[in-house]
């Protein structure tokens, strides 16, 4: 069994979105210090944020939804 970190792909009315809630965790600090830049984005954004399925033996749908991308909704 390899190490690594995982994230999540969730399917919201017919589109897939990447999600990694423990990236947006401030871990130990203030809870409302939690941040968004890894919640619901395409897989592409994910890669330019260091996240890489490649070489990865389950890598997930291809994560292309934006309608409800964090940015869309509440910046």
């Amino acid at each position: 069994m390899g190490g690594g970190h995982k994230w999540n792909a969730v399917k919201l009315d017919g589109e897939w979105y990447a999600c990694d809630i423990t990236f947006d965790d401030p871990i130990g600090g203030d809870p409302n210090d939690a941040y968004h830049y890894y919640f619901n984005l395409t897989t592409a954004e994910m890669e330019e944020r260091n996240h890489s399925t490649d070489g990865s033996d389950y890598p997930g749908p291809n994560c292309t939804g934006t309608k409800y991308a964090y940015k869309n909704c509440f910046d």
